[in-house]
C-alpha cells in the first residue's frame, strides 16, 4: 500500500471533514440541536471520535462549521441568473423555498434549529446575525435591479420584510407539511410587494 503525498492527504482530509458537516446536518435535520454529540456524529458518519476532534476542537467547532456549510447550501438554493423582473427574483425566491428537493428540506429543518439556537447560544446568534446581513445587502442588491424606480427607503424595508417572512413561510411549510397553503401565501405577498416597489 503506497503512502498518502501531501495533496491527497488534504483531499482526503476535506472529504473527512465534508463527510462530518453533512452527517451533522442530517443528525440536525433529524433530532434537533440539542441532541447533537461528537458520539452521534462518529456513529453516523462511521468515523471515529478522534479523527473527528483531529479536525474540529469542539463540538461547538462542528456546530459552527455546519451553519456555515447551511448558508453556502442555502444561497445555492437560489437561482443567480439574471432575471427580467422583481417578479421573477420574487417568483424565484419562493421556488427556492417550497420547490425545495428532499436534500434541500433537510437543510431548511437544520437551518430552522440553528436559527431557534441563535436565541440562546450567543457564538450562534453572531453567525446567525452575520449571514442575516450578507442575506439582506444580497436583497437590497436585487431589489435596486429590478425596482430602480424604488426609493432606498422602501426597497430596504422590503428587503427587511423578505428575510422573516421566508423564514417563517418556511418553517410553517415544514411544520404543516403543507406547502401549497403557504406557497399561495407567498405569491399574494410578492404581489403586495410588486405593487409597493412600483409606486
Amino acid at each position: 500500500m503506497s503512502a498518502l503525498g501531501p495533496d491527497q492527504r488534504k483531499v482526503k482530509g476535506e472529504q473527512t471533514k465534508n463527510k462530518i458537516l453533512n452527517e451533522t446536518i442530517q443528525l440536525i435535520a433529524l433530532q434537533g440541536l440539542k441532541e447533537v454529540s461528537t458520539a452521534k456524529i462518529a456513529d453516523r458518519s462511521s468515523i471515529s471520535k478522534s479523527t473527528i476532534f483531529h479536525h474540529f476542537k469542539t463540538t461547538d467547532d462542528i456546530l459552527l462549521a455546519t451553519l456555515d456549510l447551511l448558508f453556502e447550501e442555502l444561497y445555492k438554493s437560489f437561482d443567480l441568473q439574471e432575471h427580467q423582473n422583481v417578479e421573477q427574483f420574487l417568483s424565484m425566491l419562493g421556488d427556492s423555498l417550497f420547490g425545495a428537493s428532499k436534500s434541500q428540506s433537510v437543510v431548511f429543518r437544520a437551518f430552522f434549529c440553528f436559527l431557534h439556537e441563535g436565541l440562546f447560544q450567543p457564538s450562534i446568534k453572531k453567525k446567525m446575525l452575520t449571514y442575516s446581513d450578507q442575506t439582506l445587502a444580497f436583497f437590497v442588491a436585487q431589489l435596486t435591479k429590478y425596482s430602480p424606480e424604488a426609493s432606498k427607503e422602501t426597497i430596504h424595508s422590503v428587503a427587511v420584510l423578505l428575510l422573516p417572512l421566508l423564514d417563517g413561510l418556511g418553517l410553517h411549510s415544514l411544520l404543516y407539511e403543507d406547502s401549497e397553503r403557504f406557497e399561495k401565501a407567498w405569491s399574494q405577498y410578492t404581489n403586495s410587494i410588486i405593487t409597493l416597489l412600483s409606486k
